[in-house]
C-alpha cells in the first residue's frame, strides 16, 4: 500500500515540474495518519493551481481559435464571399437526389415520375428550357437605339493592351490565387492539380494559354460542363422547380477566364466605363456603398419629411436569360475589342450539359441560352448587360433627390451639390428609388430587350 502512494508521489512531482507548480518540497514516506493528513493537503493545494492553469491555457486556445477564425473570414472576404456568407449567416449549401420527379401532365394533375430513363429525361428538359427563351437576334427599337449606340465618354484606346499575351510570371500568379477546394470539372482536374504542376508542364500550359488569346479559338472539352443541383431555400419535394443549377466548368478554362476577367475588370475601373450604380463585378466593391447611399437616402427623406418609395427587386434565373446576341450588342456599346468579345462570347456556344443524379449523369444536352452560373466572369458580363437599362433609367432623373452644401475655409458661401438617385443594384438585386407611387410604378417597365 505505502508502495503505490510513493508511485503516485513520484507521479504528481513529475506534474508540478511539468506545469512548475509551486508547493512544499517535503517528501512523504506515509508511515503515520499525519504524514497522509499533510499530502492530502498538498494534493489540494496543486489541484487548486492545475484548474488555474487550465483557465489559462483554455482562455489562450480560445483565443488563438479567435484570431484563426478571424484570419479565415477576412481570407474568405477576399478568395470565397460564398463560405464568408455561409459561416456568418450559418446557411449550409442544401444537395438534393434526384431519383424521382414530380411533374404535371397535360390536365394540370400532379404526376410522380420514377422511371430511371423518364427521370433522367425531364431532369434534361427542365434545365434546358428552365429560362424560357433562346438565342436569337433581336432588333433594337425606339429609345434604346440611343442607348446601344457607342458611349462617346469611353476611348477605345483604353483597351489597347487587353488581348496582349500574359507573361509566364502573371499565368503563375492567376494559378496560385485559385481556391483550393473546388468541385472539379468533368476531366477531374482540380486546382490544386494546377498548383502542383512541374515546371516543364507549366510551360506547356503557359504555351497553350497564350495560343488560346492569339487564335481566340476555345478547346472542345471545354464547352462541356456538368451541372450539380442544389436546394433553393425551400424544400425540394422532388420538384426540379425547387432546385438551381451549379455548373462545373473545367478548372483550366476557369484559371483563362480569370485572367481576361481580371484585365477587363481593371480596365472597366480604372476609366469608370459603366456609368451607373452598380456594386458589384468590380474590384473592391461591396454591399457597404449602397448600404450606405440608402441609409442616407432613407434619413434625408425623414429629416426633410420627403415623400420616399423604395421598390426591392429580385430578378430570378438573371443569368440564364442573358441572350447572347444582346451581350455582343452591350459589350460593342462600350467599346470592348471583337477579338476579346469573340473569345468570351465562344464560352457560351456550342456549349452541353449533363445533370448529376441519383442514377448519374444524363445525357448531353444543348445549352439554348444564357451565361453559365459558375463562370468567373459571368458577374462582370452581367453587370455589363445590365448597364444600358440603368443608364436610361439614371438619364430619366426619375429617383430622389438628395443635396448638401460643400464650401472650403476660404469660401464664404458654400456650394450646393445635387443627385438623383433613382436605381441601384448589386448582382441581379436592384433597388428602385423615387419620389411618388406613380412614378414607382413606371420604373420597373422600362425594360430593355434583352430577353
Amino acid at each position: 500500500m505505502i508502495g503505490k502512494w510513493i508511485n503516485y508521489q513520484n507521479t504528481i512531482i513529475k506534474l508540478k515540474d511539468k506545469y512548475e507548480l509551486v508547493t512544499s518540497d517535503t517528501s512523504f514516506n506515509f508511515l503515520n495518519n499525519d504524514q497522509f493528513h499533510s499530502y492530502l493537503d498538498e494534493l489540494n493545494e496543486i489541484r487548486k493551481q492545475l484548474r488555474i492553469v487550465f483557465k489559462l491555457e483554455l482562455n489562450i486556445m480560445e483565443q488563438e481559435q479567435i484570431i484563426s477564425n478571424i484570419k479565415k473570414r477576412c481570407d474568405n472576404y477576399k478568395e470565397d464571399q460564398g463560405r464568408m456568407i455561409q459561416s456568418i449567416t450559418k446557411k449550409e449549401m442544401v444537395s438534393i437526389s434526384i431519383e424521382k420527379i414530380y411533374k404535371k401532365d397535360y390536365n394540370g394533375n400532379e404526376v410522380l415520375i420514377t422511371d430511371e430513363n423518364q427521370v433522367m429525361e425531364e431532369t434534361n428538359h427542365h434545365f434546358q428550357n428552365v429560362a424560357g427563351s433562346v438565342n436569337r437576334k433581336k432588333p433594337i427599337q425606339g429609345r434604346w437605339k440611343e442607348q446601344y449606340k457607342p458611349q462617346p465618354h469611353i476611348n477605345e484606346n483604353i483597351y489597347s493592351s487587353i488581348m496582349d499575351a500574359p507573361s509566364y510570371d502573371e499565368w503563375l500568379d492567376i494559378i496560385r490565387q485559385l481556391s483550393n477546394g473546388k468541385v472539379t470539372g468533368p476531366s477531374g482536374m482540380s486546382n490544386e492539380m494546377l498548383k502542383h504542376l512541374s515546371d516543364n508542364c507549366n510551360q506547356i500550359l503557359y504555351s497553350l494559354i497564350c495560343k488560346i488569346i492569339e487564335l481566340g479559338y476555345l478547346p472542345k472539352q471545354w464547352k462541356e460542363a456538368t451541372v450539380f443541383p442544389i436546394a433553393k431555400p425551400k424544400p425540394f419535394n422532388c420538384e426540379l422547380s425547387n432546385s438551381r443549377p451549379i455548373t462545373l466548368l473545367e478548372t483550366t478554362r476557369k484559371a483563362l477566364i480569370s485572367l481576361l476577367n481580371r484585365h477587363l475588370a481593371i480596365i472597366l475601373k480604372d476609366n469608370n466605363v459603366l456609368k451607373a450604380n452598380q456594386f458589384a463585378g468590380l474590384p473592391k466593391q461591396s454591399t457597404f456603398e449602397p448600404i450606405r447611399i440608402m441609409n442616407e437616402v432613407i434619413q434625408n427623406s425623414i429629416d426633410n419629411n420627403n415623400e420616399l418609395w423604395i421598390l426591392s427587386q429580385n430578378m430570378g434565373k438573371a443569368y440564364d436569360r442573358v441572350n447572347i446576341f444582346q451581350l455582343k450588342k452591350v459589350m460593342d456599346r462600350i467599346k470592348i475589342p471583337d477579338d476579346f468579345s469573340s473569345l468570351i462570347l465562344e464560352l457560351f456556344k456550342d456549349r452541353k450539359n449533363q445533370v448529376i443524379t441519383a442514377y448519374g449523369k444524363t445525357a448531353p444536352y444543348d445549352v439554348l441560352t444564357g451565361i453559365d452560373q459558375g463562370e468567373v466572369i459571368s458577374l462582370l458580363l452581367w453587370c455589363i448587360y445590365y448597364d444600358p437599362l440603368l443608364a436610361e433609367i439614371d438619364k430619366q432623373q426619375l429617383g430622389y433627390n438628395i443635396s448638401c452644401i460643400s464650401k472650403t475655409v476660404v469660401q464664404e458661401e458654400g456650394v450646393l451639390n445635387q443627385q438623383n438617385v433613382s436605381i441601384m443594384a448589386y448582382m441581379d438585386d436592384t433597388q428602385w428609388i423615387t419620389v411618388c407611387h406613380p412614378l414607382i410604378e413606371k420604373l420597373p417597365y422600362n425594360r430593355v430587350p434583352h430577353t
